[in-house]
């Protein structure tokens, strides 16, 4: 991970067990608005399949800690990605839940 980046880790209430990361990076090279990147979504296999719910929550915890950030910087607008292979139908089902939006036509296989 290069500095800068970010692990959003979800535990499970019950234990200490991680069930699911995301993985945030940021461009700062732009000033007029404050970018972030969603690189990575993983939830662990024995929480898989319960209906996107601990997905939804490490995502809406990414974008919670990006408008933080945002924040922190003054940032003006924001503009948050993720990069979703076309075959990956949770991811998909998971970003469109979140309200994200495609904004780009599929580049080979990823659609941005």
């Amino acid at each position: 991970m290069k500095a800068g980046n970010l692990l959003i880790v979800g535990r499970c209430e019950a234990s200490t067990e991680i069930v699911a990361v995301a993985h945030l990076t940021f461009d700062e090279s732009t000033s007029t608005m404050f970018a972030a990147h969603v690189a990575a979504v993983g939830v662990s296999e024995s929480m898989r399949g319960l209906g996107g719910k601990v997905a939804d929550s490490v995502l809406a915890r990414s974008c919670e800690v990006i408008v933080d950030r945002a924040q922190e910087f003054s940032a003006g607008p924001i503009l948050v990605t993720a990069n979703i292979h076309v075959e990956n139908h949770p991811s998909q089902r998971l970003f469109e839940r979140a309200e994200f939006e495609p904004i780009s036509v599929p580049l080979g296989e990823y659609q941005q």
